[in-house]
């Protein structure tokens, strides 16, 4: 009774935050079932699921959820054979790429309905539009290397290859499970709740989580970052003696 008490505690005390929140003249509210996702050694990933409450007055309204992570500065680089040897010969500099992107629709083929407004929105893989510091190209050029980037980011599982299902509780209650995988960066990310209603978005909520490292390799990546030239020197002097470590080891004579 009371490890059934302990896990429950804290649903029913999300469901109160999220039925208060709610109330506070909102029709769609969410809440993350974790603020902190902490990256300690051995990170493998985390499962977050982000539960909500809808007040669904019709059954045109439908609901969409995107999760996104700090934008970063990404090159994506295009080899041409030369002379026989595979060289990187054309390149875009893609200026604002979501270091992690998922999302989750009401139903599968609801961003057929109101296109504009998930364009507008950026729900879906089809409507992110990259900022390109270099606009002197063709859309047909630009278009190669953003599906060139898309794929990179699945093959990494910081992509999702289709959007997530939204599962429905009672009383407008509803859940959805992402997963974070381990080589996510750290930094804050972001949950954005749409409302839709007859191809229009009514309201939306956003609520987020923080990606911190922790622990030994929290120290290891300060030191990293903040002291570059000794981490160098460090780690190569680390590579030297285990080389003449195996070497010693293994020599016979």
């Amino acid at each position: 009774m009371r490890r059934t008490l302990y896990f429950a505690a804290p649903l029913m005390i999300l469901c109160c935050a999220i039925i208060v929140r709610s109330a506070q003249a909102q029709n769609v509210s969410i809440e993350p079932s974790m603020d902190r996702i902490e990256i300690t050694t051995g990170f493998d990933g985390a499962d977050i699921s982000v539960f909500g409450v809808a007040e669904q007055k019709a059954e045109t309204m439908d609901l969409a959820l995107v999760i996104k992570g700090p934008a970063r500065r990404m090159v994506v680089r295009k080899k041409d054979e030369i002379l026989g040897a595979w060289v990187n010969r054309h390149s875009i500099d893609f200026a604002a790429v979501p270091a992690f992107y998922d999302y989750a629709l009401s139903r599968p083929d609801l961003t057929n309905d109101a296109p504009d407004v998930f364009n507008d929105k950026a729900i879906g893989l089809n409507t992110l539009d990259f900022e390109v510091d270099d606009e002197g190209r063709s859309a047909e050029y630009y278009a190669a290397f953003r599906e060139a980037l898309i794929r990179n980011k699945q093959g990494e599982g910081l992509f999702p290859l289709k959007a997530k299902d939204i599962t429905f509780m009672e009383k407008g209650f509803f859940k959805v499970a992402f997963h974070v995988p381990s080589n996510v960066p750290t930094g804050h990310y972001t949950i954005e709740a749409y409302l839709v209603d007859q191809g229009k978005v009514s309201t939306t909520d956003v609520s987020g989580f923080d990606v911190v490292q922790v622990g030994f390799s929290a120290k290891i990546f300060h030191f990293a970052h903040s002291r570059a030239l000794p981490y160098g020197l460090t780690a190569i002097a680390i590579a030297f003696l285990a080389g003449w470590g195996a070497f010693t080891f293994l020599r016979r004579d």
